[in-house]
């Protein structure tokens, strides 16, 4: 019942600000998200700081986590059974972020494209997921949602957990906004994009903890450290080199998509006069900020000695 009320909870809260978000990118017709609504709205203060907890705190722990997963996943397979080092895990997820500050840098149409392929990685290996999940349980495999609606358990000081635990799986939903300048007819593509994709996410996140929770007791998806893993072992065991994969990819395709965002964040601060006037300039061939993005990397890299569990 508790992660049934999270994704529920989760989502009207997304929701929420996703259509908002919508409404603001159409209306204010500027890159920066929410450093360029809080200007706009509440003055340079609040967006001055807010810029400095993202480029401080917010993007590079966030970068960590998804790249420590991609590092932890696509390693893994070649130190089965056993668990890989994690200086190799370290290393590779260094490695993996600096091959999207390169993409970024030399290419927006390449970076777009690329956006595009991991896209596609991440609904196979989501589909990868659904499919046996869903076929077990048209096998009658249903024993671990027989209490699943049960409201005993549910107390109050456990509903802001149920928003916090699931915030992080359903963001993403303001990133169009901080690239608003660079979308064609932005009054149509916004809030199209936008309404689109939430309803597409939403629909493939409740089929695949539908699927977890068809294979996987509650128990064991708390306990696994890699719950896609686990559920590949349990269903297509030999596709699970596979999965683990296509998930390492669909985190390096979290991290380009990210990267690629914030980046024009602090292009923008710098054209508003808030940060160093460098940051505000263009590749004279790429024509992509590529101060802005080496400055990302190099916050992003000093989270990487932390453990994952630690971010």
């Amino acid at each position: 019942m508790c992660r049934t009320m999270k994704q529920d909870d989760k989502y009207v809260i997304e929701d929420k600000g996703a259509l908002s978000y919508a409404e603001l990118g159409t209306s204010i017709k500027k890159s920066g998200g929410h450093y360029i609504y809080l200007l706009e709205t509440l003055g340079p203060l609040p967006a001055f700081v807010r810029l400095w907890c993202e480029i401080i705190v917010i993007r590079p722990a966030i970068t960590a986590v998804v790249g420590l997963s991609f590092g932890r996943y696509i390693i893994e397979p070649f130190f089965a059974p056993c668990q890989a080092p994690v200086l190799a895990v370290k290393l590779l997820t260094a490695a993996g972020v600096s091959l999207v500050v390169y993409i970024n840098s030399c290419s927006v149409n390449w970076t777009a494209r690329i956006q595009v392929i991991l896209t596609i990685f991440k609904l196979l290996a989501i589909g990868l997921i659904i499919v046996p999940g869903m076929m077990a349980l048209s096998e009658g495999r249903t024993e671990n949602f027989q209490n699943a609606f049960d409201s005993n358990t549910i107390t109050l000081d456990r509903i802001p957990l149920a928003f916090y635990s699931g915030m992080f799986a359903y963001s993403g939903w303001f990133y169009m906004n901080f690239v608003t300048e660079e979308i064609i007819n932005p009054e149509r593509n916004i809030p199209l994009a936008t309404i689109s994709s939430l309803i597409i996410v939403t629909i493939l996140y409740l089929l695949v903890n539908v699927a977890y929770y068809t294979v996987l007791t509650a128990d064991e998806v708390l306990a696994s450290g890699a719950v896609a893993v686990t559920f590949g072992e349990r269903t297509l065991e030999s596709f699970t080199p596979v999965i683990q994969v296509l998930v390492s990819l669909s985190c390096l395709g979290a991290i380009t998509g990210g990267l690629f965002a914030v980046s024009r964040v602090f292009f923008v601060a710098s054209r508003e006069n808030q940060w160093p006037t460098l940051f505000s300039m263009i590749h004279i061939r790429h024509h992509t900020p590529l101060p802005a993005v080496l400055l990302m990397v190099s916050t992003d890299h000093s989270y990487f000695p932390a453990e994952l569990a630690t971010v």
